[in-house]
């Protein structure tokens, strides 16, 4: 309960004023994670990324063609016999985002699980040598052998993760401290503030522990819709309320928009931290923001979409095959819907200029090839381009 006195000899009086606001008792900020701001930033930065992950198709080229075989069928439907590639997926973000690294193991039976929790055999990680991994959790099993890196497992990081994780923090802190200063600032002005004028006969010398008693005893009644108030003989209670308030209830509303500020702003200082627009983490942008959609896949989901086509390219393919043309590649055109209907005169300018064959456009628009679809035309007459090269017809 906070209190405090200002004294007055006028006519031989003696005032105190009584503050009835309640001081908010605030925890030590040791990380962001005390904002349920940041929690919540965090929260639409795996949504996002969970989206690129889970609608993303992954394809695997063998020598330049792409092929559906074994790991199309575990990156695009299921990688294990208890997960889909959404659940996944999903849960590799969640990994990603909040621990910044993440554990893939292949098990004898070739499926793909995402560990819980883990150790490195040597007690840190090796940056020159393949990691072992030990004591393996998937759910509550414990997995009762070793796991090599990039033989048996994918060890995953964010790359840069340790620099955010110090950002974070520090940016927790100083979020904090505004939100305190702004919540005891609002919470002063919503107090009730009284004037306790005692006479001479009213005059107690104990008037601290008097004081403090009084506040008690009107505390309650304050907070009644319908209250009497008993005074003695020599005591005036006075409500200063109304008086004191004034420029207080603006500062109350000027508060409440300083405080939909600051978690306007942590969102948008998480996004960017992690490369995303923020008006994509406030969700103030419509379908005609392409720009927007271009830079949260540039600056965001590329880095993560990369990192993992190298990663499950270099663990399901030999060097041979990546040297001759083969690789696991994510497929960017599946994770924003198209129309195709509007794109007809974009498409017709493709084939019609001979730059893309009807198979590569099809592809772009997630579609399956067709026979005859590899070959080239030229013109909107679509007669074949090998008619106006050496060799071919020149009628």
């Amino acid at each position: 309960m906070a209190w405090w006195n200002i004294f007055s000899n006028e006519d031989d009086s003696q005032t105190q004023v009584v503050d009835t606001t309640t001081t908010a008792t605030w925890k030590p900020c040791e990380s962001s994670a005390v904002l349920w701001q940041t929690d919540y930033a965090f929260l639409v930065v795996n949504s996002i990324l969970t989206t690129f992950l889970t609608n993303v198709d992954w394809k695997t080229y063998k020598t330049g063609e792409v092929v559906k075989g074994e790991e199309w069928f575990r990156f695009n439907i299921a990688p294990n016999r208890k997960e889909t590639s959404a659940e996944f997926f999903a849960k590799l973000s969640s990994k990603l985002v909040y621990e910044g690294e993440a554990l893939i193991i292949e098990t004898a039976t070739k499926e793909l699980f995402i560990a819980d929790s883990y150790e490195f055999k040597n007690g840190n990680e090796l940056l020159m040598k393949d990691n072992t991994f030990v004591n393996v959790m998937v759910g509550d099993v414990t997995l009762n052998r070793s796991f090599k890196e990039n033989d048996s497992c994918m060890y995953i990081k964010t790359p840069g993760y340790d620099k955010l994780d110090v950002v974070f923090n520090s940016m927790g802190l100083d979020f904090y401290e505004l939100k305190k200063l702004i919540a005891e600032g609002a919470q002063k002005a919503l107090g009730m503030k009284l004037a306790l004028n005692l006479g001479a006969n009213a005059k107690n010398k104990y008037d601290a522990k008097y004081l403090e008693q009084m506040q008690n005893a009107y505390e309650p009644l304050m907070k009644a819709r319908d209250a009497v108030f008993l005074t003695y003989k020599g005591e005036t209670l006075t409500d200063l309320t109304e008086k004191q308030r004034g420029s207080e209830v603006q500062q109350v509303l000027s508060a409440v928009k300083n405080n939909i500020d600051i978690n306007q702003e942590i969102l948008k200082n998480v996004g960017a931290c992690f490369g995303i627009p923020g008006k994509f983490m406030t969700g103030d942008f419509t379908a005609d923001n392409n720009s927007l959609y271009e830079m949260a896949v540039t600056m965001f989901g590329k880095r993560y979409l990369t990192l993992l086509s190298k990663k499950f390219t270099y663990f399901v393919l030999t060097k041979e095959d990546i040297i001759n043309g083969s690789k696991v590649d994510a497929n960017l055109n599946s994770i924003k819907f198209i129309d195709k209907l509007s794109m007809a005169t974009a498409v017709d300018k493709f084939i019609g200029s001979g730059a893309y064959n009807r198979n590569e456009v099809r592809e772009m628009l997630d579609d399956d090839p067709v026979e005859d679809g590899d070959i080239y035309f030229i013109t909107k007459n679509y007669a074949e381009l090998s008619q106006y090269v050496k060799g071919g017809s020149q009628e």
